[in-house]
């Protein structure tokens, strides 16, 4: 797990399609690290000082839990 890299990837999540897409399939790639990962967006959203970086977290956090429902097994 690179927490430089989801930190940038925080840093720099747009909220649009493409951009949470990206993210999100950064995150899905690294289900070994999820507990990291899930740890690393809640301090970004505890320390993001505005509440458009906080908002993109959740359209994320969004995407991420709607992808895994989709690929939970039956």
């Amino acid at each position: 797990f690179d927490g430089d890299i989801l930190e940038e990837i925080m840093r720099t999540l747009m909220p649009t399609k493409e951009s949470i897409k990206a993210a999100k399939d950064w995150v899905m790639e690294r289900p070994r690290q999820a507990k990291a990962v899930a740890l690393h967006i809640r301090q970004f959203v505890e320390r993001a000082a505005d509440f458009p970086p906080r908002l993109n977290a959740l359209y994320l956090v969004n995407d991420v839990l709607q992808n895994s429902q989709r690929r939970r097994p039956g």
